[in-house]
């Protein structure tokens, strides 16, 4: 006889399967409230912020009532180019690949991302983009020096201002 025909193994079965979509659906809750929690925290923060626009880098900034922190900003660097000289390392040109994070409603509203490229021979490198009605904008391309072909070039959000 197979075990697993029988009423009891199907039954476990079932339980098992149903106890993984428990699962998966707590962790899909988990996320959300994660994200709304992080959300909530930089809209408090910038309500309650007593210092001056600009002295804190890493305070939300508050545009038409939604508060993005430089948390919320994260920019991917695409390489456009890459010419490498043996020893005296690469030319790289790369482009701001920028991505709105947080959950609040970022379609109206402007504000000012201060961002640094890193990982160039001659040190960072500070950019600024706009983030107008949920559409960026932001410099064509940057070109840099590296010490080799290995070199990894990241963008970090430094700060955020709002414009309005």
């Amino acid at each position: 006889m197979d075990p697993t025909s029988s009423d009891q193994y199907e039954s476990q079965t079932e339980k098992l399967e149903a106890a993984g979509r428990d699962l998966d659906s707590a962790h899909e809750e988990i996320n959300t409230l994660s994200d709304q929690v992080s959300d909530a925290e930089a809209q408090v923060d910038a309500l309650l912020a007593d210092q001056p626009p600009g002295e804190g880098a890493d305070e939300p900034a508050l545009s038409d009532g939604v508060a993005i922190a430089p948390k919320n900003i994260k920019i991917a660097l695409r390489t456009r180019s890459k010419e490498c000289f043996g020893s005296a390392g690469c030319l790289v040109t790369v482009q701001a690949d920028p991505n709105y994070v947080g959950t609040q409603d970022a379609s109206t509203g402007s504000w000012e991302i201060t961002y640094e490229i890193r990982g160039g021979e001659d040190g960072p490198v500070i950019e600024t983009m706009t983030l107008t009605d949920g559409t960026f904008t932001f410099p064509e391309e940057q070109s840099l020096e590296t010490a080799s072909s290995g070199t990894r070039l990241q963008a970090v959000v430094t700060e955020v201002y709002a414009l309005d």
